[in-house]
């Protein structure tokens, strides 16, 4: 209603005037007659239609108003792509452009808004919408390259746009980039915009404000997507032989007679126990190897010079005849 009512007075003023014209043809033969038909049929006219094209105007900028056409919901719907790549996503999730205008505030040189040539592409458009065959999803395309002025209107100055590393390397200057000889949009920079013939393999930020086109659906059960390298854990313990038919390391340590490293809360506990197991495994050190004045089982007591000597059978006792 807001975009119509000053269609509304206007019809209405042009009634009136005609009623004026035709049932009271007094009124234009005196002065304050004529001066009433001329308000009636011109100035009020010029007036309505002066304010009625500038609040269209206005409400053309506004986002339903570029979404109202079914074409462009799927657009409206990579806004919400969640992907920090993606430029128009990322600039409308995170406020950098007004949420109510981001069309209008990306795409200022378009349609309505452009030079001569764009309004009468914008006629265009409006012809196809409704007498004309509108291109599948995805396959909509711009006129013309998207302008560098169009991101430049504001990151043109900031320090961070002019201080960032890529902005001043080899190929890409920020003399290219202000005389638009670099496309900002080009491969390998902010090449990531709508991708609307992906978008059905895209994750989204907050519940879907428009149903995916089941042509786009189709496109991606059709090619697969890349496959997850993390799908199988090349760290994961292989089963150990000795766990029988369960497969299970845990369950080879409860056979030994030996905790689950699972159920071992410190990492040091865990340690002393392997030092203990190197311990049981080496068994017992070597006479030979033992320490001078270390004690050991395994060696015999030195015999003692004060120790009697067993007599033989049949022998003398202390070798006297």
């Amino acid at each position: 209603m807001d975009q119509t009512w000053p269609v509304i007075v206007l019809l209405l003023a042009a009634a009136f005037g005609v009623f004026l014209w035709v049932r009271l043809p007094r009124l234009a033969e005196v002065h304050t007659g004529r001066v009433l038909l001329l308000v009636a049929l011109l100035i009020m006219p010029l007036a309505l239609m002066g304010i009625g094209v500038t609040r269209s105007l206005d409400g053309s900028k506004q986002k339903e108003f570029c979404t109202s056409c079914h074409e462009m919901e799927v657009y409206d719907l990579s806004l919400q792509i969640d992907d920090p790549e993606y430029v128009p996503a990322h600039h409308f999730q995170n406020r950098m452009v007004p949420q109510d205008t981001a069309c209008y505030t990306c795409h200022t040189d378009y349609t309505l808004y452009g030079d001569v040539s764009a309004k009468l592409n914008g006629l265009k458009h409006v012809w196809v919408h409704y007498f004309g065959d509108v291109p599948p999803p995805g396959e909509i395309a711009l006129y013309n390259p998207y302008p560098n002025d169009n991101c430049l209107q504001c990151h043109r100055g900031a320090r961070r746009f002019e201080k960032k590393a890529s902005h001043n390397s080899d190929g890409v200057t920020l003399e290219l980039l202000y005389s638009n000889q670099k496309s900002c949009v080009s491969s390998g920079c902010h090449d990531k915009i709508h991708d609307i013939k992906n978008i059905a393999k895209a994750d989204l930020w907050g519940e879907a404000r428009w149903p995916i086109p089941s042509i786009l659906l189709e496109r991606a059960k059709e090619s697969p997507g890349a496959e997850d390298p993390f799908a199988e854990d090349p760290f994961a313990d292989e089963p150990s032989p000795d766990a029988g038919s369960t497969g299970s390391p845990d369950a080879s340590d409860e056979k030994k007679g030996e905790r689950p490293a699972s159920e071992i809360d410190n990492v040091d506990e865990l340690w002393d126990d392997d030092e203990d197991d190197k311990g049981a495994d080496a068994g017992p050190t070597p006479a030979s190897d033992a320490s001078p004045g270390a004690d050991s089982d395994a060696a015999a007591p030195a015999p003692s010079p004060d120790a009697v000597s067993p007599t033989p059978a049949g022998g003398d006792a202390g070798g006297e005849r």
